[in-house]
């Protein structure tokens, strides 16, 4: 059998195996160039945070390098469905190719492909919003929206996700498919958030602390026994660094049904010393060194006379 021969064998109706070949090369070269593009780029972008620290450019690039991967794999998908022969949708009797359903799908998975892309490119986007955004509440005097800013990233990631998800089905799945999806999610709706009662007891509190503000980002509390800082306040719980450096996890129902006490807000701090004299000090020096104290401390300005 000659080179043309094996060549031009069909594999399939009207599909020869150079055209396999080709879909193999076509996905081997868009692969490369994507690894390519992408080495540079996150190179380009740790470059950057050397010499200007982690700055809003080099997350950026981090964040439009790390889905060009998958975009490599969306171009291979594009071009490898061009190089094979489908049937002919106006002779629908006669098979001259792979089956014209598998063409519909291999343009869905194409589709998927590209939403994923797009959706990871967004996904890292908003650590490249929260960066900007913190830069801009250091400008600020109050800690709410250092607060804030984890809660609107995490919402913002899973709005995203959502969006993504119900995108990539309506493209595998016809549209009234999904409808009946989420009616039949509606109607099971009840009994899963009976199984998650206490998560969305979580989520109301955490709605609870921020609508009252007990506390902010960087205060020291105490919260049912545990002392420390707040470090973050999320959907469901908040994290307290202890003074022994350990770090308490507690749901946002118990701290917003819990004694808080915030230590970081009081006025002053009331400090209890005890200074011992001999019992034959004797009235009058023990009034000079009483008067004494009081002209040391009165020269602190952070002292409170009370």
């Amino acid at each position: 059998m000659s080179f043309n021969e094996i060549i031009n064998y069909e594999v399939v109706t009207g599909n020869s195996i150079w055209r396999f070949a080709a879909m193999l090369g076509i996905i081997i070269i868009c692969l490369a160039v994507a690894k390519i593009a992408q080495f540079f780029i996150i190179g380009y972008a740790s470059k950057v945070a050397q010499k200007k620290h982690k700055g809003t450019l080099s997350i950026f690039l981090h964040s439009l390098g790390k889905p060009i991967t998958i975009v490599g794999f969306a171009v291979a998908s594009m071009f490898c469905r061009l190089a094979l022969i489908f049937d002919n949708p106006d002779t629908p009797d006669i098979s001259e190719g792979i089956r014209q359903s598998i063409n519909v799908g291999w343009m869905n998975i194409t589709k998927c492909l590209w939403i994923l892309a797009l959706t990871y490119f967004l996904y890292k986007l908003v650590d490249v919003l929260e960066h900007f955004m913190f830069k801009l509440t250091k400008r600020t005097k109050t800690k709410f929206d250092d607060m804030l800013i984890p809660v609107l990233r995490k919402s913002l990631k899973v709005l995203i996700t959502a969006v993504a998800v119900l995108w990539i089905a309506e493209n595998i799945f016809a549209a009234e498919k999904i409808q009946a999806i989420l009616l039949s999610a509606g109607v099971g709706g009840i009994a899963i958030a009976l199984a998650a009662k206490d998560t969305i007891a979580n989520l109301f509190g955490s709605l609870t602390i921020f609508a009252d503000r007990p506390f902010h980002v960087d205060e020291l509390v105490q919260i049912n026994g545990h002392t420390g800082i707040i470090e973050e306040v999320g959907f469901r719980s908040t994290k307290i660094r202890q003074l022994n450096g350990h770090q308490v996890v507690i749901p946002n129902n118990t701290v917003a049904n819990a004694d808080i006490e915030n230590i970081g807000r009081r006025p002053f701090i009331r400090r209890t010393t005890s200074i011992t004299v001999t019992y034959d000090t004797g009235h009058e020096k023990v009034q000079l060194a009483v008067d004494t104290i009081k002209d040391i401390l009165a020269k602190v300005p952070d002292v409170n006379a009370l």
